[in-house]
């Protein structure tokens, strides 16, 4: 369970498994996990001024790993999302220099999903990325910023990750309509 130095705000109606480790290294870093969410994984923020928030009701039905490793480094996660086993990385694990100018090529970047995004089995989630409300991410996706943005309403898979349908939604259950 959690091994920290810094703060971690689980709230009364949030569901933590037994195997789920949060590793807070740093004072000044945070985790915030939601009303009703449900959570299962290892979530290491190894760097100062780290920050992971899961929103309310979100659930991970596997194993979730997420990495922040770089000072600063923010993932947030919307409401009622729903995770099978997926990762998450908001650096590239080492840095990379130019040689001709000694300025780093590899900076980290935010994380952000928006409310309601399902993320399937063995989808990997990289620095930069934002992905819009209501959207899929297929089963082994790797999700690049090679966007600006990954729209809400879409089905975003491959690898490299692209759109492959757009104007959708998605249910946690099967309905009356189901064969």
């Amino acid at each position: 369970m959690p091994q920290h130095a810094g703060v971690i705000e689980i709230h009364d109606t949030a569901e933590i498994s037994e195997d789920t480790v949060l590793n807070v290294t740093h004072e000044c870093s945070r985790i915030v996990i939601g009303p009703g969410a449900r959570i299962r994984g290892q979530f290491d923020l190894l760097a100062r001024r780290t920050s992971l928030h899961i929103g309310a009701r979100t659930k991970c039905n596997g194993y979730v790993r997420m990495i922040l490793a770089e000072i600063g480094d923010r993932i947030d996660i919307g409401e009622d999302c729903l995770f099978s086993s997926c990762k998450f990385r908001t650096s590239d694990g080492h840095p990379i220099y130019s040689k001709s100018t000694g300025k780093r090529v590899n900076p980290s970047a935010d994380i952000w999903i928006g409310d309601g995004v399902w993320i399937g089995d063995g989808a990997t989630i990289l620095k930069g990325v934002r992905i819009g409300g209501g959207s899929v991410v297929g089963a082994g996706a790797l999700v690049t910023r090679r966007r600006e943005a990954w729209p809400g309403s879409a089905v975003i898979s491959g690898n490299p990750a692209e759109i492959v349908a757009t104007d959708i939604e998605w249910r946690d259950r099967f309905g009356d309509d189901t064969v």
